[in-house]
């Protein structure tokens, strides 16, 4: 093991040989800086996560780009979760299965009564919208351009959309913006992992959501065990298996299509990758990797020893 990162899209970086590849999300990764790849190989690489920056290496570094070397034998989900004692809870007293998406329709339901009011979470355990990807003006753009909300979004002080956010914490949905107390809140980590993801779920299937981002990895990890509230989740991972959590329902999407013009709303994929010339550098590794295997319950039982 020569090194880890807390995305996909480091890995990519590592095997393309470029001399900060941990620095991608804030800075330069400095691929122009020439040398020889000290990182062979990266494993379970979620596909949604760097198809921009395989396809800026094919464009800007063609002799670097790393080498898809197959899919890894099982699948990686990261979606909205619901707690099974909140799923318990609504279903046992009114019959509502919150692990549908069309149960949180208002016209029908009042989902919000097994929800805690997103206003009473402490503010200084949510991070501001202005250090999210709530700022970034292309994918605000895009959620447009998708769900024609144009009073989700706002101009900013450099001129350019960005997401229109309450209390500068939490972006609120079409359908509970103007009735904030019936919004569900979902919680979020990193820089907005996904949030881009239940911004266009929320404004296409009218759900009353209201989604903010935990200010640190600790609050991202407490929150759920402290409030009733959605979460973004993946799996497989360890962090909240004790709630046995469950995906909320959505329908799919695959169309690759709709995928690249920002459409994100369902990937699973994952896989492996290789620095480039390692069939002819390590053929026996290259072949190694390109035939590894690995069953979700081989992963599951690796991750219940870890916890």
């Amino acid at each position: 093991l020569t090194g880890f990162g807390v995305t996909s899209s480091t890995g990519v970086y590592a095997v393309a040989g470029c001399a900060a590849p941990t620095e991608h999300i804030i800075d330069d990764p400095r691929c122009a800086d020439v040398q020889v790849p000290g990182h062979h190989l990266t494993f379970e690489i979620w596909e949604s996560a760097v198809v921009d920056h395989v396809q800026r290496l094919v464009r800007e570094y063609p002799s670097r780009a790393p080498e898809k070397l197959g899919n890894m034998g099982y699948h990686g989900t990261e979606t909205m979760y619901i707690s099974s004692s909140i799923r318990k809870t609504a279903y046992e007293s009114n019959g509502l299965p919150l692990e549908f998406y069309l149960s949180y329709d208002l016209t029908w339901n009042e989902p919000f009564t097994f929800f805690d009011d997103f206003r009473k979470i402490p503010i200084n355990q949510m991070m501001p919208c202005n250090d999210t990807v709530l700022m970034e003006a292309k994918d605000i753009n895009n959620y447009v351009k998708l769900t024609g909300d144009k009073d989700g979004v706002e101009v900013g002080a450099t001129g350019l959309l960005q997401a229109k956010c309450w209390s500068g914490r939490w972006w609120l949905a079409p359908t509970c913006r103007r009735r904030p107390e019936k919004c569900v809140p979902v919680v979020t980590g990193g820089d907005g992992w996904f949030i881009r993801n239940f911004m266009q779920v929320a404004a296409r299937y009218n759900l009353p959501l209201t989604i903010g981002v935990a200010a640190s990895w600790s609050d991202y990890l407490s929150l759920p065990f402290q409030h009733d509230i959605l979460i973004y989740w993946w799996t497989p991972d360890e962090a909240f298996a004790e709630q046995a959590p469950m995906q909320i329902v959505f329908p799919e999407t695959d169309n690759q299509q709709k995928w690249n013009a920002g459409d994100k709303t369902w990937v699973t994929a994952l896989s492996k990758w290789g620095q480039p010339g390692l069939n002819l550098i390590a053929p026996s590794v290259y072949k190694l990797a390109q035939n590894l295997q690995l069953s979700m319950s081989h992963i599951t039982d690796m991750l219940k020893k870890v916890k």
